[in-house]
């Protein structure tokens, strides 16, 4: 998420990308072109574009979103429930729904009647309703603090106090609501979503079609693919749900040169308001060391699936691993970008500009020089703070060490409760028995070997 912010995106025209790129000084949109629906810069989508956008349109546009589960962005397509999503959003869920003898990665899938498609149970999917802003309310609330810490404080029970006020109004009954923070505390909002959890697959491409292009064409426009999936909302009586009044219409002509074309969509929690000495940080040790974290085991899982791929017997698991495989390439890619950027003396000095900008209209704060020193601080422990920390990909021994190293403190504090003491035991010896111990040596030397590559 982490939480997932609900934003409008503004994509531009390759000129406005070109520009972007040969730019040498700090200006308004380095921080991305990337709002909220609650705060969209109306005036220059005018200015710009020649786009006058009324608060109805913005309404349709964010009512015919959806947020795809907790990790994707989607939308509906037709009056009665169609839901379109990416393929890769749709490939983990759409296999639980295989049936014997079929392979939905090389034959896919297509209901050809309501009756045929298949509903994938805990899938779900969530409509933004209602949003407000509630930023004078957390600031009054927080105006009297004395600490950073108070503040915190008295910001946690705003958000909770404010979120418990509006589930009492009539409007916002029976949606789940969501505090979001952004700009790093500059503004609030409270989201109402109405959740559908009967969510089933009309169609997902075999993954030749779905993932054609593979790696190398991930994060590259245009890609020649079928990156598309098909599912259809249900309503508590079994019925397609009605979304006639929200929908994006297929555009049968296309667009044209300089059209506007906007994305909606939920995208992970973005970091740019991290200081100069985090973004070196960032790129001296933390995505440095992710990425080897990410490329190790990734290329581990590619031996272990090039071994099964073709065993009748494996392709349950062999299409679980390769699961893994894509995800984990796509990080890599992601994460390969940002150090690019990281990289960029061109990037960086634009953003020190920017920060010294900012310091100079901030007289008297010494939070830039407070953050520089904490990093400093942390620099020698980088190689401990990113590799041992628990993960499921460092292996099971490595998250069963960190297991018994809970269960032990537990024990010492005294606040466990004999239940919940014999509850992780059992829970510990469970995990033991089920451990592969050859995969847990292989992975085991690979953490060894990146600790000892990182920590000299």
């Amino acid at each position: 998420m982490k939480q997932k912010l609900y934003l409008i995106l503004l994509l531009l025209i390759p000129a406005f990308f070109v520009q972007g790129q040969e730019q040498k000084e700090a200006s308004p949109f380095d921080f991305g072109r990337m709002w909220t629906f609650e705060n969209p810069p109306v005036d220059w989508f005018a200015e710009a574009y020649g786009f006058d956008a009324d608060e109805a349109w913005f309404a349709d546009v964010r009512k015919s979103s959806l947020r795809f589960a907790t990790w994707c962005s989607a939308s509906f397509v037709s009056p009665n429930g169609l839901i379109m999503t990416n393929h890769h959003c749709s490939r983990g869920e759409s296999l639980k729904v295989q049936q014997e003898g079929e392979n939905f990665d090389l034959d896919g899938y297509y209901a050809k009647t309501l009756k045929d498609e298949r509903q994938v149970e805990g899938l779900f999917v969530e409509q933004l309703l209602m949003v407000a802003d509630i930023t004078y309310a957390v600031k009054a609330a927080t105006a009297e603090a004395s600490t950073d810490d108070e503040e915190l404080q008295l910001r946690a029970q705003a958000l909770e106090r404010i979120s418990e006020e509006y589930s009492q109004k009539e409007e916002w009954k029976d949606l789940r609501l969501q505090t979001v923070t952004f700009y790093s505390g500059g503004r609030f909002s409270l989201y109402g979503y109405k959740k559908y959890d009967d969510i089933r697959l009309v169609l997902i491409p075999e993954n030749d079609l779905g993932f054609y292009g593979g790696d190398p064409d991930n994060f590259t426009y245009p890609r020649y693919n079928l990156d598309c999936t098909f599912w259809r909302a249900y309503d508590e009586n079994g019925e397609p749900v009605n979304t006639a009044d929200n929908y994006y219409k297929f555009n049968t002509d296309g667009v044209h040169e300089g059209t506007p074309v906007f994305v909606v969509g939920n995208p992970g929690r973005t970091e740019r308001y991290r200081t100069v000495s985090q973004l070196e940080y960032d790129r001296d040790h933390r995505y440095k060391y992710l990425l080897k974290f990410l490329t190790n085991r990734r290329d581990l899982m590619q031996k272990e699936y090039d071994a099964m791929k073709d065993d009748p017997e494996k392709v349950r698991e062999a299409q679980g691993v390769l699961s893994t495989i894509n995800n984990l390439s796509n990080s890599i890619k992601a994460y390969t970008g940002i150090m690019g950027g990281l990289h960029n003396d061109g990037f960086m000095g634009r953003k020190t500009q920017m920060e010294e900008n900012i310091k100079r209209e901030s007289s008297g704060i010494t939070y830039w020089a407070d953050l520089e020193n904490e990093y400093a601080k942390l620099n020698p422990h980088a190689w401990a703070i990113s590799h041992l920390g628990p993960s499921g990909l460092r292996g099971g021994a490595f998250t069963l060490m960190h297991e018994v190293a809970n269960y032990k403190a537990a024990l010492e504090s005294g606040d466990t409760s004999d239940e919940d003491k014999e509850a992780a035991k059992a829970s510990i010896l469970e995990s033991a028995k089920s451990l592969d111990k050859q995969r847990e040596m292989i992975l085991l030397k690979m953490l060894l070997n990146e600790i000892k590559e990182d920590i000299y």
